[in-house]
């Protein structure tokens, strides 16, 4: 009893160690007529809308049976300033749609001032509120409304409650949004005896109190927290930005639904990621599926232990994953059981990435798993010890000294080619001995292409000729991509701007192995003035607009990977056509090498060569280097703006 009451105490004092007062926010309802009269955003003049509130607040309970709950109201409060802001009257809030999570007591109304001056309410009705069906494994499902009367001027406000039964786990709340905030809470009541540690990213001052609630008596205390910030200006994106995660103002949330002396040693002895380590390996979404019998394999499994070398082998099962399983489009790092997995024909990611595991390992392959959170889901925080970080698992396969990795879920993707979606970031194997983090990162550029063009130019100034573009590894992958999209939306893809493509066609399409190959024949009418015409050097170059044109910078440079363009053009002349001037060479480079670009041009015999190198040898740039950087690139963009100057002679 005196170690309960000593450890209770503690956790009191800890608690209560914040001066301020819980935040305040305004009543559901109650509008201040000054806001309906506000005209535009005093701290992000401009701004189509503006939150006059943001606010979640949580209930997490926990019964004795350590059964918990989790009571979720989110609220928003929102001012229209003009048509563009007309959109944040279209509402969806999406939803899991199981017996464990419901959402109910969904309220809306729109404020108006009348001619009058004074307030007109719309009440959203149950019939104005609609509802989809829920699906199995789909995040798409979502309640939708849409507010009448919407005009510069008006607020929208709407709130709803969401139940989730049996989670210990607290969504991230985000106090910025894609328009400027003026308040943005987030309250949580908790039992005594249950532990939250929170992170903020990045890593802001935000108003933070803490108080007890023992207004029902000794037995049934409360704490509270609230966490709130105001004046946040509307995020926006930048180019090259990594994830939007990484920057947006938020706070994730870590519960420990039942605190103990023991638990609070562990938690402090920064072995807990040992602890999730053994958890996954052991659990019968994850650890025990490695071995789990498939369906129809041990045929394919005893061809494939014949082969003779290790990759071989690997290839195999990873296209016959690929082509037995299809992706549902859902990343995940937990699996159902992969024999029914099987019979369904399709899979999350861990599904199909976990079938590649457990037939890599019958086929005598070392390969372990490895939880990843992908590019655009955001970076792992490892002072942070939640397995909610994560998003997917992909396999490595060991060959020798060599490792690959794999990731069934692209269809295009090699196993010498490591997945877009993870590139350049860290994840952290499952295994019982060798429990480390790896980073994706590869000697060689990762993003790469090459074009070699072969052409002439007329004596009507007609550039006509033949190309060929060669992808490589993650340059391949985006290319095959739009090449589907293209052909979806039955839209003639665009191979290189301000040019006519009179034919195109592909080779190595099919062969996940070897760089794609588009073939070319092209022409174009070369911009004429009086008896000159402008030839322009970079025509086939990547770089088209300069990205980096603002003043400042928040976020990193992300180039996701390590690049390399060149491009080779030989140019014949026709006999009346002459070069009167030809561009400068150039070399530049960042001063640590990093970047480096050159550019050559020369004559002989009638034909023009021009050769060109872009090279990223460094994928993250940090912000603080955003001035070298923006320098660097407007140098090479005014270079982009010369012109090879050619005359027409007289015949």
């Amino acid at each position: 009893m005196k170690n309960f009451f000593l450890t209770s105490l503690f956790i009191c004092l800890v608690e209560i160690s914040f001066p301020q007062d819980l935040v305040k926010v305004p009543e559901y309802g109650k509008i201040d007529i000054a806001d309906l009269k506000m005209k535009d955003c005093s701290f992000e003049p401009g701004a189509p809308a503006m939150n006059l509130l943001s606010y979640k607040d949580v209930q997490f309970s926990v019964g004795s049976n350590d059964n918990s709950k989790i009571i979720t109201t989110i609220r928003y409060r929102i001012k229209v300033f003009n048509s563009n802001g007309f959109k944040y009257a279209n509402v969806f809030i999406p939803y899991d749609g199981d017996n464990a999570s419901k959402i109910t007591d969904i309220r809306g109304a729109i404020y108006n001032l009348d001619e009058k001056g004074a307030i007109h309410t719309y009440t959203l009705s149950d019939a104005d509120i609609f509802k989809n069906k829920p699906s199995k494994k789909t995040s798409g499902n979502k309640i939708a409304f849409t507010f009448p009367d919407v005009k510069a001027g008006s607020i929208i406000e709407y709130q709803f409650t969401q139940t989730e039964k049996n989670s210990y786990s607290i969504a991230s709340w985000y106090f910025q949004d894609d328009i400027p905030t003026l308040l943005s809470a987030c309250k949580i009541s908790k039992p005594v005896f249950s532990q939250i540690q929170r992170r903020l990213v990045p890593d802001l001052p935000i108003e933070e109190a803490s108080v007890i609630d023992d207004s029902k008596g000794f037995d049934f205390r409360k704490v509270l927290l609230s966490y709130a910030m105001r004046n946040i200006p509307s995020f926006k994106p930048e180019p090259f930005m990594s994830s939007f995660n990484d920057y947006e103002y938020r706070i994730d949330f870590l519960v420990d639904f039942r605190e103990t002396r023991y638990r609070a040693v562990i938690r402090q002895s920064n072995d807990q990621w040992t602890l999730i380590n053994s958890w996954l390996l052991n659990s019968p979404f994850f650890g025990r599926q490695f071995a789990s019998p498939i369906p129809n394999t041990k045929a394919f499994v005893d061809s494939v232990k014949h082969l003779k070398e290790t990759t071989q082998k690997i290839d195999a099962v990873y296209k016959y994953v690929k082509r037995n399983l299809k992706w549902n489009e859902y990343y995940f790092f937990l699996s159902d059981d992969l024999g029914e997995v099987w019979k369904s024909k399709e899979g999350n990611s861990a599904e199909i990435n976990l079938s590649i595991l457990n037939l890599l390992q019958k086929c005598e392959v070392q390969s372990y798993p490895v939880v990843f959170s992908t590019r655009l889901h955001g970076k792992v925080d490892y002072h942070f010890t939640s397995l909610a970080q994560f998003n997917t698992v992909d396999i490595v396969a060991v060959d020798s000294n060599k490792f690959y990795l794999l990731d069934g879920t692209n269809p295009y993707l090699s196993y010498e080619t490591p997945p877009y979606n993870v590139v350049n970031t860290t994840g952290m194997i499952i295994d019982d001995i060798n429990n480390l983090k790896i980073n994706v990162d590869f000697g060689r550029a990762l993003i790469k292409d090459s074009i070699s063009i072969t052409a002439s130019i007329d004596s009507n100034g007609i550039l006509k000729g033949n190309g060929v573009k060669t992808y490589f590894d993650l340059d391949k992958i985006q290319k095959l991509y739009d090449e589907k999209d293209a052909a979806e939306n039955e839209d003639e893809p665009k191979t290189m701007p301000d040019i006519k493509i009179d034919t195109s066609w592909f080779l190595n399409k099919e062969n996940e192995l070897l760089p794609l190959i588009e073939n070319f024949k092209f022409n174009q009418e070369l911009p004429v003035t009086n008896d000159f015409y402008f030839l322009n050097p970079f025509l086939f170059f990547n770089l088209v607009k300069n990205p980096f044109t603002d003043t400042s910078r928040r976020s990193d440079i992300d180039f996701i990977a390590k690049s390399l363009f060149i491009v080779n053009m030989k140019i014949a002349l026709s006999k009346n056509i002459k070069v009167e001037e030809l561009t400068k060479n150039k070399e530049t480079e960042m001063p640590d090498s990093s970047i480096r670009f050159s550019y050559n041009n020369e004559i002989k015999n009638d034909t023009i060569y021009i050769s060109s190198i872009f090279e990223i040898n460094k994928p993250v740039f940090d912000r603080q280097d955003y001035g070298e950087l923006k320098k660097f690139f407007e140098n090479i963009y005014n270079l982009l703006n010369d012109q090879v100057l050619l005359k027409k002679q007289e015949e």
